[in-house]
């Protein structure tokens, strides 16, 4: 054989290889197209069934602003105690605890003015040390127990004749770092993530004060309520600042008009004082 044969021959192999290679990759490639197109079509269906499913429950149940002008009306009333509710059930614990640090304080005290009464009792038996002392500390820690379980609240109300509600107050809501979770309202945690420690917490101006995460798109409200224990916190004025922020931001994006607690003007004057009180 000779060299220019040898060479055809090297030539021939490379190109066979050349083709099979090139026919692999093709085969590839159209094995990718197809995937994709496969997923695009999936994505595009569940899309349109999304879509089909949120018009029929438009459709079915279109807002009627007389009928939730009037079960405002009914609810207005009764919000307010819900929300205290709210309130008062993050403070029941922190008051149980508070109650029982002072009766075993004032245990060891009765036990040990017995004792000292006992050993001088033979002595001078009309001298009685303990009894002063085990009604002064309760009474000293009394006042610290009101201001650790206060409770903050700012509201957030609709322009009169409308109401805050549908997929569009969820958005906001989210947007602005609020999470649903415990007695389907909303919360706001630190950093803005759900395993962050919960900073303050979101109702609605409604009889229950809880949102219809499910019905969405046929909830309305004619109001929020933002709520913040500071028994909770341990920074509580860095708290209540970013509450102020996070009110004022729904306010703005909602076009509501801010109150300090249920209906109190919302005033910087006012808000430095109870920034300060805190």
């Amino acid at each position: 054989m000779t060299i220019e044969s040898e060479i055809r021959l090297v030539l021939l192999v490379i190109g066979c290889l050349l083709i099979i290679a090139i026919f692999w990759d093709g085969l590839r490639r159209q094995r990718n197209r197809q995937q994709k197109v496969s997923a695009q079509a999936l994505s595009a269906e569940e899309l349109a069934l999304a879509r089909q499913v949120l018009n029929e429950s438009l459709q079915e149940d279109s807002f009627d602003a007389d009928v939730v002008e009037s079960k405002s009306q009914h609810n207005q009333a009764a919000f307010t105690a819900h929300v205290g509710n709210i309130a008062a059930a993050t403070m029941i614990e922190a008051d149980d605890d508070f109650d029982q640090s002072v009766i075993n304080e004032s245990d060891e005290i009765e036990e040990e003015a017995l004792e000292g009464s006992e050993i001088k009792e033979e002595q001078f038996e009309p001298q009685t040390p303990a009894a002063p002392v085990a009604e002064t500390k309760p009474e000293a820690a009394k006042p610290a127990q009101k201001t650790d379980n206060r409770v903050v609240m700012f509201t957030v109300v609709a322009p009169e004749g409308k109401s805050f509600g549908g997929f569009k107050l969820l958005q906001v809501l989210l947007n602005n770092g609020f999470r649903f979770g415990d007695m389907n309202i909303f919360h706001y945690h630190e950093n803005r993530e759900a395993s962050g420690k919960k900073l303050f917490s979101l109702a609605a101006a409604t009889n229950t004060g809880e949102f219809q995460l499910s019905n969405m798109a046929n909830f309305h409200c004619k109001g929020l309520v933002l709520f913040m224990n500071t028994a909770e916190q341990d920074h509580s004025q860095a708290v209540f600042e970013e509450m102020v922020e996070v009110t004022e931001s729904l306010a703005e994006t909602l076009e509501g008009k801010l109150c300090i607690g249920e209906s109190g003007v919302w005033d910087e004057a006012q808000l430095k004082a109870l920034h300060k009180s805190l």
